[in-house]
Parts: structure tokens; C-alpha cells; sequence
């Protein structure tokens, strides 16, 4: 199971992807990408918790529990 042959598609397809994707994320959020990283942890996130980020991108979730949470 796998992607197998496929690696080499995915790979092109990130380095493509990669150098715009904050832009794009900005982008189809209508702007509001920040906004809603703030409000899906304010409330939910506390100083001394610990947070996993296995999701894809660059961490942008985790940096804003950082800053929010110190």
C-alpha cells in the first residue's frame, strides 16, 4: 500500500505548491486565515499544554498557539 510509483508526482506537485501556500491558504480563507487560527485556539489552547501538529503545511497552528499561549 502506499503511493509507490506515484512518489515522484507528489513530490513535483509540492514543489510547486510549497513556495505559494501560505499565499493560496490566505487566499481561499478570503483573508480570514489568521482570524480563524486565532479563534479555533483562544479558548481551547492553554499555557502548558501540549499541542501536536500533524497536519501539512508549516506549522502556522502551532506558531499562533505559541504567540497566543506564550
Amino acid at each position: 500500500m502506499g503511493l509507490g510509483s506515484y512518489w515522484g508526482e507528489v513530490i513535483e506537485v509540492l514543489r510547486e505548491i510549497i513556495p505559494v501556500y501560505d499565499k493560496v491558504n490566505s487566499y481561499i480563507s478570503l483573508g480570514k486565515d489568521v482570524e480563524h487560527r486565532n479563534r479555533g485556539i483562544s479558548g481551547r489552547v492553554f499555557p502548558g499544554n501540549k499541542i501536536l501538529d500533524a497536519g501539512s503545511g508549516f506549522g502556522n497552528m502551532s506558531k499562533t498557539a505559541l504567540k497566543l499561549c506564550d
